[in-house]
């Protein structure tokens, strides 16, 4: 059977840039094959390289009708490839990567020098991609070991020797992985090949060649006397001497074409050998010609200044070619967005091409908004569905104790208890997170879930069900501590479960019902079978490596698709040519993306083992992006901003920019009009994203309640709220909202001024006034059991202790000067102090007075944080002139009378130091004007007409509130005037 003639040299064909590889396959093969018999088209082989091209030749092959159709062989397949029983089956990929996680943690048990042992699964996974890429390319470990680093640091010569834990696993005697196996299987068919070449034609359809394996099978596919290779995106428009000017990889490695060059070197053929696989020429050949110009090597782009100015067609070239530069990356998204949805209503195909992950959800989230769900190639990765999220929150919990907002997070979780008494599960969560927010969760979780739900003598039956039901599962977790991969899957599996299932003994399936639990649940069968590989033994790592497996694993929804959009990546686009293509993300860093980094070999340690550059990655973004960019319809798009950082164009775009502004006003008037209609997208986008004008933004609110309502009693430190955000106080004394607790009790830094308070509260009582007394050693005996007896983080335990330790010796010959002004009087104690004219309360708290024989009294007060400054005090944080007034007017029991003479904060941090709040200014007492002014703040707000305005004077004007939202600040700013709303 012959469907080509035959020839001299090898046999390639390539199908040139824009067209549908699919489909012009299908159609030169179909036209070669007329007049031969079912059953002979039945024999003939087709490799390919995707799932994607395989199953675009079987829908192209169903439109024509009922016929036989080639055989298709996945390329892939071939590792497990059947009819070669003294070739051992190859191990799983997981299986091989654990056997080498097992090494790893060995040799970085006595060296950590290449990470921690929490790190231990990525270097076993890049040890295993980098066995698999020297048996893709045939290059023996011992190569490595003869490497000379005699030039390099120390680092590479000990990579080397880490590296030897691979020898192991080459050779006859090991049994062989995925690749390898692969690497087998083709050199013994090439090798048949060899002895008979097959009667039926043979074809190696859409790879680029750039694995080893792959390219010797196709060099062996395209000398057998019906054999041939068909290239996709191949560039016809490359002069001879560009081609030639491609050297080795180290110079021509991230050009689009370099890997057919390759090709063409290791089959002795040059490109015009290779032929058009259908006659018809491309439809864009003009924009082929230009973008073939635009990405010649870079040692021969002067050539643009000779070629350029006679490169023809450029209007046409160019005139579906739209260029959308963004402002930032939420309106490229919107524009993206937009333009799909325009093709959705006219009934185009079209697809967005990005690498950008980020990018293709934000887009997708903003397509929800019309009912657009995108056909999704990449998938979603399995950590962001509902049931990895759970999975991932159950092998943290094997880690250790939760804390609170972690253990509520889990079950407030959809998926667990999500049986018939999921309302009731529900009431129990927020009734055991309001207890969180309100005394923190403390060391022991389940007595203190007890003792919320049983200890009142009122529980039912469903709250001891369900109690019992959450305690069990925290206790069985905690329990795990040293034990194998089988266990830690066995456990976890348990965990989820349960919590799927909750208290009732429903049923798991909402864990497992859907696409994602359906991908989970392959991923702990995987586990499963190979989980007597590993030496897993800590917590820690199971849960590591489970995170690094299931955000590997994507999840595919087709069945839900909107047809005829779709987001692929680069890789999956290169089959592809649909009616528009919007390349995205076309930003340095993204496309192409930087080069991952290797922890083993350097750039001249590959070259010299004859392994691929990371420079390779890059030529086969360019490889798409000229296929993408040959599309009936293109949009380049990118953000110039991303956090309002600049971007840098990438360096692809950066070429055809570059080639159209300088060939002439031909070329810049062309770029101009792309340019214009990338911004007609923008401009949608922007009147899209625009605040409505049917409602008006809103005042800046004045809000005038009537007096009865308002506060009759306030402390010293909310006069400060009342002086810079009026509104606050009437959010919080009027209205009466409160912020909620932050879940787990209170926050670090107000833990920290609680303790530190009541360390000072101890030790000057103690010392009462005593210098003998008054020692550091003590100071830090005192801090130790407040501290220690505290349910802080260990963390920050740790942190104020050694704060302490470092100023201890400082604060206490401070407390000696002190000492010499007067002794300790009263501690931590409150006061009010009843005002007549105005009609109002003050009240205060003050930390420490203390006086001496001749009535002289003395202010302090302990601060952990910032200490105001002298200009705030003067304008609003009044709560030391106040507090002294109150002292002096006998608001405080036991304190005698007299003036004070000295106020000043106590700095305790990671510093100590005393700030003295000056009393006698220029103009005066400022404790008695502050005292008059504070009067008059009063009666203003004792006036019906007066009301309470927002953010009136801030101290900072970045500085947040809890109400500004309320307030709806950011509809008007602070030099807004405020509008008086009179509240009945």
């Amino acid at each position: 059977m012959k469907i080509f003639t035959p020839t001299d040299t090898p046999r390639v064909y390539a199908i040139p840039p824009g067209q549908n590889f699919a489909v012009e396959l299908v159609r030169g093969l179909h036209e070669r094959c007329a007049g031969i018999s079912p059953l002979d088209i039945a024999r003939i082989k087709v490799f390919v390289n995707t799932n994607r091209v395989q199953q675009g030749i079987m829908r192209e092959y169903t439109a024509l009708g009922p016929c036989l159709i080639p055989k298709l062989v996945h390329i892939a397949d071939l590792a497990t490839r059947p009819g070669y029983p003294d070739i051992p089956g190859p191990v799983s990929s997981l299986s091989r990567r654990l056997e080498l996680l097992r090494t790893v943690e060995k040799l970085l048990e006595g060296d950590e020098r290449f990470g921690s042992r929490t790190a231990a699964y990525d270097l076993a996974d890049s040890l295993a991609n980098l066995l698999d890429e020297l048996h893709s390319e045939g290059i023996h470990p011992d190569k490595l070991s003869r490497l000379d680093v005699s030039d390099y640091s120390a680092h590479w010569e000990q990579s080397l020797k880490f590296l030897g834990i691979i020898q192991q696993y080459w050779g006859t005697n090991a049994t062989p992985d995925v690749q390898s196996r692969q690497r087998l299987v083709v050199d013994r068919i090439v090798a048949e090949w060899d002895e008979d070449p097959p009667g039926h034609p043979v074809l190696v359809a859409g790879s680029t060649g750039s694995r080893g394996a792959t390219q010797k099978l196709m060099a062996a596919t395209a000398g057998l006397p019906q054999g041939a290779v068909v290239l996709p995106c191949f560039d016809f428009e490359m002069p001879r001497h560009v081609w030639d000017a491609m050297g080795d990889s180290e110079t021509g490695e991230d050009h689009p074409q370099y890997r057919f060059k390759s090709l063409m070197n290791r089959l002795g053929i040059g490109p015009e050998e290779i032929r058009p696989w259908n006659e018809q020429s491309s439809p864009r050949k003009d924009r082929n010609r230009l973008v073939s110009l635009a990405m010649r090597p870079a040692p021969i782009t002067d050539q643009w200044m000779e070629e350029g100015p006679r490169l023809g067609g450029i209007s046409d070239a160019t005139e579906k070619l739209a260029l959308l530069e963004a402002p930032g990356p939420r309106t490229e998204a919107v524009a993206i967005a937009l333009r799909l949805r325009e093709a959705a209503e006219r009934g185009q195909e079209a697809s967005l091409v990005t690498p950008d992950r980020k990018l293709a959800q934000q887009v997708k989230a903003a397509l929800e908004r019309w009912g657009i769900e995108p056909f999704d190639a990449d998938g979603e990765p399995l950590i962001l569905t509902a049931p990895g999220r759970l999975l991932l929150m159950t092998a943290d919990l094997l880690v250790g104790r939760m804390d609170a907002v972690e253990l509520i997070a889990l079950l407030y979780h959809p998926i667990t208890h999500s049986g018939s008494e999921r309302g009731r599960h529900r009431r129990f969560s927020r009734r055991l997170e309001h207890k969180f927010r309100s005394a923190g969760m403390a060391a022991d979780v389940s007595s203190q879930i007890r003792e919320t739900f049983l200890s009142d003598g009122n529980s039912t039956r469903e709250t001891t069900r369900w109690v019992g039901w959450i305690t069990d599962l925290l206790e069985h977790s905690e329990k795990m501590s040293q034990a194998s991969l089988a266990e830690f899957v066995s456990v976890h599996l348990h965990l989820s479960e349960r919590f799927a299932a909750g208290s009732s003994s429903g049923s798991p399936e909402a864990l497992w019902n859907r696409d994602a639990g359906k991908v989970a649940r392959e991923l702990f069968s995987e586990l499963e079978a190979v989980a007597d590989v590993s030496g897993l033994s800590d917590p820690a790592s199971y849960a590591y490596l489970f995170r690094s497996l299931a955000g590997r694993r994507k999840v595919r929804h087709a069945h839900r698709a909107f047809e005829g959009i779709s987001i692929w990546s680069t890789l999956d686009a290169r089959m592809q040519s649909p009616d528009l293509v919007i390349a995205g993300g076309l930003n340095e860093g993204t496309w192409p993306a930087e080069p991952t980094p290797d922890p083993w070999l350097n750039r001249k340690m590959r070259i010299d083992a004859g392994l691929l550059l990371p420079d390779r990655k890059i030529g086969l973004l360019a490889h798409d992006f000229q296929q993408v960019i040959a599309a009936p319809e293109v949009v380049l798009s990118r953000s110039v901003r991303n956090s309002g950082v600049p971007t840098v164009q990438s360096r692809l775009m950066s070429r055809l920019t570059s080639l159209l502004s300088g060939i002439g006003p031909e070329g810049r008037q062309a770029l101009a009009r792309m340019r214009e209609r990338g911004n007609g997208i923008l401009r949608l986008a922007e009147a899209m994203e625009a605040p409505s004008t049917e409602v008006a933004p809103a005042n800046r609110p004045a809000p005038a309640p009537p007096l009865s309502t308002r506060p009759a009693q306030l402390s010293v430190t909310a006069i400060k709220t009342l002086i810079t955000n009026p509104y606050e106080t009437y959010a919080k004394h009027v209205l009466r909202l409160r912020e909620l607790d932050p879940l787990g009790g209170q926050q670090e830094y107000l833990q920290k001024g609680i303790i530190l308070h009541a360390v000072l509260e101890r030790f000057v009582a103690e010392a009462g006034g005593n210098p003998q007394r008054c020692i550091a050693d003590r100071l830090l005996a005192i801090a130790e059991e407040e501290v220690e007896a505290s349910s802080s983080p260990l963390f920050a335990k740790r942190l104020w202790l050694a704060q302490l330790r470092s100023i201890a010796d400082e604060f206490v010959e401070c407390e000696h000067r002190r000492m010499q002004m007067g002794k300790p009087g009263i501690l931590e104690r409150k006061g009010t102090l009843e005002l007549e004219d105005p009609r109002f309360t003050l009240s205060a708290r003050v930390d420490r007075v203390d006086w001496n024989d001749h009535g002289k009294l003395m202010l302090y007060d302990y601060k952990s944080g910032t200490i105001p400054g002298k200009a705030a005090i003067r304008r609003y944080d009044k709560q030391i002139p106040l507090s002294a007034i109150m002292i002096e007017r006998g608001a405080f029991d036991e304190v005698p009378e007299g003036r004070v003479v000295h106020a000043a904060y106590i700095k305790i941090g990671n510093e100590t130091r005393e700030a003295v709040v000056d009393r006698e200014l220029e103009s005066g007492d400022m404790f008695a004007q502050t005292w008059e002014l504070f009067e008059d703040l009063i009666r203003h707000y004792q006036v019906r007409k007066n009301g309470y305005v927002s953010r009136l004077a801030m101290g900072r004007l970045q500085y947040e509130s809890v109400y500004d939202r309320l307030a709806r600040y950011g509809e008007w700013d602070d030099s807004a005037d405020a509008v008086t709303i009179v509240v009945e």
